[in-house]
Order: C-alpha cells, then sequence, then structure tokens
C-alpha cells in the first residue's frame, strides 16, 4: 500500500473549481495507468489535503507520465486555486507531508515486508567519519514512504557494523535505491567503506516483528 498527502494553501470559494478540475481528470485512463487507486481531497479553513493511494509506490510511474498532456492541463489549472503552503517550497513534490507514526490491526498479528541485512567493514579509526557520513543516509531512509524503521549496530569484537533495515515491499526498497536522496548521502558513505556484505539467512528461528521492537533496536 502507497499513500501520499500533499498539503497546499486554498480558499473555500475555489473548492467547485478544483471538484471540477479531478473530476474530469480522474474519468480519464490516466490516473489508472499511474496506478492510483482512491483520491481524497480535504479543506480545513484555507489549507487543502490531497490524499493519493496505490497498490504500490507510483513515483516512477508519475515521472514516465509527467509530460502527458492530460497531467500538464490538470496542473496548469490547479496552479490557478492552489498555492504553496510556503513561498520557500513552491513545487508540489515540496508539499508532502512526512509520516511519522502510522498503525493498523494487521502490523501485529500478521509481520510483513521486506528486510534487508547489510554488513559494513569500516576501520576502526574511521568509525566517527563512516557515522557522520550514515546519518545523511539514515535521513534520507527514514524520509522515504516506504521505510519502516532501520537500526545500525556495531560488533567491537570483529570491527563491523550490521544494518537492519525494514520497508513495506522490496519494491519500496528498490525506489529509495534509486533515488536522487541515495545518490546524493552514498559517496560520502562510501568513502569509509572497506567492504559491504549481504549475510544470508541460515535458518529462520522465529518470525521477527516489523518493524523491530524497541527492545531490539538498543
Amino acid at each position: 500500500m502507497f499513500r501520499a498527502l500533499f498539503v497546499r494553501r486554498m480558499a473555500t470559494a475555489h473548492i467547485p473549481d478544483v471538484t471540477a478540475l479531478f473530476d474530469a481528470h480522474d474519468r480519464t485512463r490516466l490516473p489508472g495507468a499511474i496506478g492510483v487507486t482512491r483520491r481524497t481531497l480535504f479543506h480545513f479553513h484555507d489549507l487543502y489535503f490531497h490524499l493519493v493511494e496505490a497498490d504500490r509506490d507510483m513515483v516512477a510511474n508519475v515521472r514516465t507520465h509527467r509530460d502527458d498532456p492530460r497531467l500538464r492541463m490538470l496542473d496548469s489549472g490547479l496552479a490557478r486555486y492552489l498555492a504553496p503552503y510556503e513561498a520557500s517550497a513552491p513545487t508540489m513534490g515540496d508539499s508532502q507531508a512526512r509520516v511519522f507514526y502510522s498503525w493498523s490491526p494487521t502490523a501485529t498479528a500478521a509481520p510483513a515486508g521486506f528486510r534487508k541485512i547489510l554488513r559494513f567493514d569500516v576501520a576502526r579509526d574511521q568509525r566517527a567519519g563512516f557515522e557522520r557520513a550514515w546519518d545523511a543516509m539514515g535521513a534520507a531512509a527514514r524520509a522515504h514512504p516506504a521505510n519502516l524503521d532501520q537500526c545500525l549496530a556495531y560488533d567491537a569484537e570483529i570491527g563491523c557494523y550490521l544494518l537492519i533495515t525494514d520497508w513495506v515491499d522490496e519494491e519500496g526498497y528498490l525506489d529509495f535505491q534509486r533515488s536522487d536522496a541515495h545518490r546524493n548521502a552514498g559517496p560520502e558513505l562510501k568513502q569509509y567503506l572497506r567492504a559491504v556484505a549481504r549475510p544470508d539467512i541460515v535458518r529462520r528461528v522465529a518470525p521477527l516483528p516489523m518493524p523491530l521492537a524497541p527492545a531490539e533496536t538498543a
């Protein structure tokens, strides 16, 4: 499941105009081609909220169709009625809200998702630099809508870091790997790495919770 919430400013008088634009747009085949399964618009005082949902991450599909005349027509129409929440952040991408809490009754009943485990070999005298660089990569991962949790641990005995990171699904993890945020944070991190390994799971003794419980991340 993919959800994104966008926040803009809109006068109450423009509700019928924005409704008409989306009604016309959603009657085309473009939302389905992009992967949209549900769209909900909210209004509160002078704020506009746009919740879009899909079965899986649709960011790549939006980029593929960004020059489609139907999408350009919608964008130009909305520009007459919607304003940035902050003048310094004018694009629609700037208006995406960040998820900081999520719960569902199935989350504890049936663990699901995608877990990636990596081992980083870092020289002992490079640990401080690596951890500073990791702060940027970790922040980029947390900002991605498909990221659920992450834990970076250090084993002093063998001199290696172990990363356990949880994602909504594998496609969400791969989308982060392809993202500009990952590419921007990667070079500084790599300069401290002597090697990266992907440990094999030998035996699954019991299902691990998704995401990790606080006691397990200590």
